[in-house]
């Protein structure tokens, strides 16, 4: 015979069913062994990158190597190689450290003449049309002022070389960075970019999390696109805290001395830095020195603070135990992300125009790559 308990049991069970669930197709050994493979790719990195330490040190200054020879850039390009698979670097950083070999050995190239059967011939038509235009050695066009034959023509030797550059990648084994380039130069351009910014520019924080929002509003628009609403509200959260730091590192001194005098339980730790302040106390100084504005509508007029702080519990409902509190059993939905939204685009309108610190940090590098980098 059936207990009461035991029927209470079966009932609470079947009560309680998961709803949530993975997909069939989801093999949950097969994943493991694919970490772990992933983890081992990572630990070999690591192992290679301490058996480098001579290579590091022989390499550190730049004016040694001479990235012309194959052999010297090879060396440069395994190195990065190591560091990348060592999780030592980003990718944007690898694509830097990677290329400038190979950019160093292209352009020896060039100069010693290995393309010339190529670009020789347009060389020398080019020329000509210089000459018959009157054109001295020391002269040149303004940009969309040359003749379109010569346009058409360097064209091509642009197009030439930079086919000989995606070869002189693949030398090198990176062909996947030869595919971008070839398939992709504007992404492969903007990955260099990114890499020589975060070695040279590391310290202007202003404009690194400029672009960092610009990062977040886009991956929420991404997200709420492929109806991952949760994902979408927490970006803009993310978001509206980077637009925080940024006001509050567009006036430095005053955001420093309102930190200061907020009472002790909302004070910032380092009141000198607001890139380490949490959501709430950015909200509390902003709001204190009047950079939330309110926002009136027809009908209402809207405390921006007050919204900042919503949008601030919105996105910290991404913490399991919170939400399991604050909304259990519910997923976060259209109408939440479109609330979201609309605060964040009250928000950008009461901040305002976001203007960079006067005094620029400095421009330097602030952690010296190895010698496979340069400006």
């Amino acid at each position: 015979m059936v207990s009461d308990d035991e029927i209470s049991a079966w009932v609470r069970k079947q009560a309680l069913r998961p709803l949530a669930k993975l997909p069939r197709k989801y093999d949950g050994r097969h994943s493991y062994f694919e970490a772990l493979d992933r983890l081992d790719q990572r630990a070999l990195g690591e192992r290679a990158l301490n058996q480098l330490v001579d290579v590091l040190a022989s390499e550190g200054d730049r004016k040694k190597s001479n990235w012309g020879d194959f052999h010297e850039a090879s060396k440069q390009v395994e190195l990065a190689k190591i560091l990348y698979a060592s999780r030592r670097i980003t990718k944007e950083e690898f694509v830097l450290f990677a290329v400038v070999p190979v950019e160093a050995f292209h352009d020896t190239n060039f100069r010693d003449g290995a393309y010339a059967s190529d670009l020789k011939p347009l060389s020398e038509a080019m020329e000509e049309i210089e000459k018959n235009y009157g054109l001295s050695e020391e002269e040149y066009w303004e940009i969309g002022d040359a003749p379109d034959a010569y346009v058409k023509l360097n064209d091509r030797f642009e197009e030439i070389l930079d086919a000989h550059f995606v070869a002189a990648l693949r030398q090198f084994q990176l062909d996947e960075l030869a595919d971008l380039k070839r398939d992709n130069p504007k992404k492969f351009d903007e990955l260099r970019e990114r890499g020589r910014r975060s070695v040279y520019h590391a310290d202007e924080y202003f404009h690194s999390i400029k672009d960092i929002v610009v990062h977040l509003e886009k991956e929420s628009k991404k997200s709420s696109e492929i109806s991952a609403f949760g994902a979408a509200v927490t970006s803009l959260g993310a978001a509206t805290e980077g637009l925080l730091i940024l006001r509050c590192l567009g006036s430095p001194k005053k955001a420093a001395r309102i930190a200061r005098s907020l009472e002790r339980n909302y004070r910032p730790r380092r009141p000198d830095d607001p890139t380490m302040w949490s959501f709430d106390e950015l909200i509390r100084v902003c709001d204190e020195a009047g950079w939330l504005r309110p926002v009136e509508s027809e009908s209402y007029v809207y405390n921006s603070a007050d919204l900042a702080h919503l949008l601030r519990t919105m996105r910290n409902n991404v913490h399991p135990g919170r939400r399991a509190k604050a909304n259990p059993w519910s997923e976060p939905g259209e109408r939440d992300y479109r609330d979201a939204r609309a605060i964040y685009e009250i928000l950008c309108t009461a901040i305002g125009k976001l203007r960079a610190p006067r005094l620029e940090a400095s421009v330097g590098p602030s952690k010296p790559p190895s010698s496979a980098a340069r400006d």
